[in-house]
């Protein structure tokens, strides 16, 4: 079961006795169940038995281990279990859960070894170190066996969460184990998919123990991930009669001299989600390449960086039909780039500011009225808007999109590994796209999807979140028939289209 609510990890631990109580089962019994889940993927990962290590540590993330030990043990696995032995020197009461599951291992006289010995070789280790309490930087003892688990590279399965990685956040704290897979317990949490995350757990499955539905009453959460499901249902659908004038206007501004391309693929991918009429603003060495790439657009030559010149290129009945204007991608940071962005910020038109859109926004001391606007920052961009660094951003992805909002006051895209979505009330990660992503010109075909979507009339938070998923979901689908490496923006074109016609056959 993997579900779309994701909670942090207080949540968990506030009301999961509560939730077990009411399903009438002790924490032990709990724990029981997610060792029981867990070793069911440890058969899945191992299916023709093997040699297995299981890393425990004292809390109940190793009693979770002890179990899964058991278990393992009992179908037929050569199991060895490692304790570091700073664990096992804690003071804790022996009437503990981790202790009870750690007594029913050892009536099995199976030794517990506080060091991995190194010339041994398993199939598949089993990390059940740390739990989600984690705050701080792991320690440096134990910092040293995670990197040693890591250096054996074996197939491994973490409890709950990668040992090492905040629970909230998705940062690592220090180091972490990189897991091939993970299982969580009770409800998915929020630092599994998003950020330095996505490097470390691995595939992501979620064991609710039988408690969820009683959890999910105890616990609402307004942070989710954004679906296949939801997204379908967004998808704008056409009557026989459309026409062009009414599948929505869009104006994309941009593509300053020597930077042609962004502000194309912008338009493309504008089109590629059913923009009915498209008109791009741009320099006017940038119209001839934009011509010969994409007839279908139209283009306005902005000539000279000033107010009046480009007040003067747009009739302003056309202005009052645009359904959204884009600003940001290849813009540049010159004099002809301020005009043009005074000029888009000054119009009650929604927006979606990206690339040097957002530049200037970092550096306007004005305040602009963004209601129905959306920004699209990677954390570089995210940083600068906040006065902050990146790593800011990167450790506490959730609380820079929250601080972004509330200084903004509009929909704020967070990119990145797990990109996050929030307009103040509901937080949605998309949790799709691969590292093929990493190259130029993805973020225009983002803001040209964005682009397409609102002003086909979809409010910001809805095609903030369908316009990721598409353009995600696009590269995973590109990167599954040929590969990551490689993939360039515009490959996602057709797969757009595709995706936007999920009734037809590919």
């Amino acid at each position: 079961m993997l579900t779309s609510n994701l909670y942090a990890a207080t949540q968990i631990k506030q009301s999961e006795e509560t939730a077990a109580n009411r399903a009438g089962i002790t924490l032990y019994e709990l724990m029981e169940r997610a060792g029981q889940a867990a070793f069911e993927r440890v058969q899945f990962m191992l299916p023709n038995l093997g040699r297995i290590l299981v890393c425990c540590g004292s809390g109940n993330n190793g009693g979770d281990g002890f179990v899964v030990a058991r278990l393992a043990l009992e179908a037929g696995y050569d199991v060895d279990v490692f304790q570091p032995e700073y664990c096992i020197r804690k003071n804790i009461s022996p009437l503990s859960d981790c202790q009870k599951a750690r007594h029913k291992w050892s009536t099995y006289n199976k030794s517990v070894l506080n060091t991995i010995e190194g010339d041994k070789q398993y199939d598949l280790i089993v990390d059940a170190l740390l739990g989600t309490g984690l705050a701080n930087n792991v320690r440096d003892n134990l910092a040293a066996d995670i990197s040693q688990i890591n250096a054996l590279n074996t197939p491994i399965l973490s409890l709950d969460i990668p040992s090492g990685l905040h629970a909230d956040s998705g940062a690592i704290l220090g180091t972490a184990i990189k897991a091939s897979c993970t299982v969580t317990f009770v409800g998915n949490k929020m630092g599994l998919v998003t950020g330095q995350a996505r490097n470390v757990v691995g595939s992501l499955y979620v064991a609710d123990l039988g408690i969820f539905p009683y959890f999910t009453h105890l616990e609402p959460t307004q942070v989710s991930v954004f679906t296949q499901s939801n997204a379908v249902a967004l998808i704008p659908q056409r009557e026989a009669t459309a026409h062009k004038g009414n599948t929505g206007r869009a104006l994309l501004v941009g593509g300053n001299k020597g930077m042609s391309g962004a502000i194309i693929m912008a338009g493309q991918a504008c089109a590629r989600v059913g923009a009915g009429l498209i008109t791009v603003m741009t320099h006017s060495n940038s119209i001839p390449p934009l011509l010969m790439r994409q007839p279908e657009l139209m283009s306005i030559a902005v000539e000279r960086g000033d107010l009046q010149h480009i007040e003067t290129l747009i009739n302003p009945n056309t202005l009052a039909r645009t359904g959204a204007i884009a600003i940001g991608p290849g813009l540049g940071m010159t004099a002809w780039s301020k005009a043009l962005f005074n000029w888009v910020m000054a119009t009650k038109t929604p927006k979606i500011i990206d690339a040097d859109g957002l530049n200037f926004l970092a550096a306007s001391r004005k305040v602009f009225d963004l209601r129905n606007s959306i920004i699209t920052p990677h954390p570089a961009e995210a940083a600068r808007l906040l006065g902050v660094t990146v790593a800011d951003i990167e450790n506490d992805r959730y609380g820079g999109l929250h601080q972004l909002q509330t200084k903004y006051q509009c929909v704020v895209l967070l990119k990145g590994a797990g990109t996050l979505i929030s307009d103040g009330q509901e937080i949605k990660v998309i949790n799709a796209g691969n590292s093929g992503m990493a190259t130029g010109g993805m973020g225009d075909i983002l803001t040209g999807v964005i682009t397409g979507l609102v002003c086909q009339g979809l409010p910001a938070m809805q095609a903030a979140c369908l316009g990721a998923w598409l353009h995600s979901t696009a590269a995973d689908n590109s990167a599954s028939a040929y590969g990551s490496i490689g993939m360039l923006a515009s490959d996602l074109l057709p797969e757009l289209r595709l995706l936007m016609n999920p009734n037809n056959n590919k």
